[in-house]
């Protein structure tokens, strides 16, 4: 089994070519240029039916670690140098993206809601000809549906889960407190800073890499603190396209970048 590890040799961060990343990546010191980070941008988007679901970007970089599934699966926690489920090995991970060595060459594993979207970063679609519109209708396509019943069921399955997305952003957005309570996040007391993971997280939360005490202490930069207005922090939340959320567990510190669902989506 994979263990989270903050600890191992260091190595540079390499810089992102994203507004929101760029930004928060300066903001700690951490955004640093070399052609290393730009060979990699160009590497092509890997087409193994693989999803990246979390990044952990530890405080020594060669300990960095990711969580990626297969066909829709449950994630699992990787590391640097291991093989994911056979397909390939990961070389390196940094925000926003897994690079793996798959046959010889290297690819990218990115987040869901990144793919086909970052077209300076993309040129495999660039020069496809394919239509951005008509590779997302694909994507979005149930396979291997026969019957009318099992339809039935993915379409009942889809509208829940788009009605349930569409309750909490609400919720989130207007009542920010009683939606974090909903989910297990519950503001810290005692003079301390944060939110904390309490026992009744949701399950979404847990997969996305947190643990029950963990202490959530900023989100883009912003810290978590008693002045900062808890609607302020979920707009921002629901407007960007992925978190990077610095948590503290115990005496330790890493940040955990996940993707947010849009407004739209």
């Amino acid at each position: 089994s994979h263990a989270l590890s903050l600890e191992g040799e260091s190595n540079d961060l390499t810089m992102i070519k994203s507004g929101i990343l760029a930004s928060s990546l300066e903001l700690f010191g951490e955004a640093t240029k070399s052609s290393q980070a730009i060979n990699e941008l160009n590497s092509p988007e890997t087409n193994l039916n693989l999803e990246l679901q979390g990044i952990f970007i530890a405080e020594k970089p060669q300990r960095s670690s990711a969580i990626i599934g297969e066909n829709k699966k449950k994630g699992q926690l990787f590391l640097i140098g291991d093989n994911i489920f056979g397909k390939g090995k990961i070389i390196a991970i940094n925000e926003g993206y897994v690079l793996i060595s798959r046959n010889g060459r290297k690819e990218r594993i990115v987040f869901a809601d990144h793919r086909f979207r970052t077209k300076e970063n993309n040129t495999s679609l660039l020069n496809s000809g394919v239509n951005e519109n008509q590779i997302r209708r694909t994507e979005n396509t149930p396979k291997a549906i026969v019957s009318k019943s099992d339809q039935k069921i993915v379409k009942t399955a889809l509208e829940n889960n788009f009605t349930y997305q569409a309750n909490i952003k609400e919720k989130i957005l207007n009542k920010p407190s009683e939606a974090l309570s909903d989910l297990g996040v519950t503001r810290v007391s005692g003079g301390e800073i944060g939110y904390k993971i309490d026992r009744n997280a949701d399950k979404r939360i847990l997969q996305a890499g947190l643990q029950e005490g963990d202490r959530i202490l900023s989100i883009n930069g912003q810290m978590l603190d008693n002045g900062v207005a808890e609607q302020d922090i979920a707009r921002q939340a629901m407007s960007a396209g992925r978190l990077r959320v610095e948590v503290a567990r115990g005496e330790r510190r890493f940040f955990l970048t996940v993707p947010v669902p849009r407004k739209n989506d």
